[in-house]
């Protein structure tokens, strides 16, 4: 399984590849960081080929917690970039919607943790991914973890389980296996 990236690693590695200090190759990627936010705040698409394309997406206003003292507080509305039409692999559990008529699941949401969807409320929708696998796979556990590999698309999908912000078209759909880790 690929480790995860991090910010600094992404100064590190530009430190390196372009013979600068650490302080400014991380000036640079804040740079690039704040302009893609920046303009997808102004409500542009800003696309990066070969990596893809960061589209506004508005979240409304709410009501968050303090994770300080657990005060209800108001969150105001905002732009935030969400990407698009990246290859990606996605680790989840599956919540079953559509199956073939072999048993094999076709649709799913997939899930951050077993049975989310069951919980009232369910996650949030930037937590919940439509898959769309028309292969299928047969799941004798639907709280066996899966990766799913495929394109993300940013696409609001609403059913009476759940909304999910996010959809992929599945190239791949795989149990996790111990060996991945």
């Amino acid at each position: 399984m690929a480790s995860v990236v991090t910010k600094a690693d992404l100064v590190e590695a530009a430190a390196k590849a372009g013979n600068l200090t650490k302080s400014a190759a991380g000036e640079a990627v804040n740079a690039i960081f704040d302009s893609i936010v920046n303009s997808v705040a102004k409500g542009n698409r800003v696309t990066v080929v070969g990596f893809g394309t960061f589209l506004p997406r508005k979240r409304k206003a709410r009501s968050g917690r303090n994770p300080v003292n657990g005060k209800e507080i108001r969150i105001s509305a905002k732009t935030v970039p969400a990407l698009n039409g990246k290859q990606i692999r996605l680790g989840g559990y599956p919540v079953p919607l559509e199956t073939d008529n072999q048993g094999r699941t076709t649709e799913f949401f997939l899930v951050p943790y077993p049975g989310a969807c069951i919980h009232v409320p369910p996650p949030p929708p930037n937590q919940i991914v439509m898959v769309r696998y028309p292969a299928g796979i047969l799941l004798d556990d639907i709280y066996a973890p899966l990766w799913v590999d495929g394109t993300l698309k940013v696409e609001p999908v609403s059913n009476d389980l759940a909304d999910a912000a996010y959809a992929i078209k599945a190239a791949e759909v795989t149990l996790v296996d111990e060996s991945d880790f």
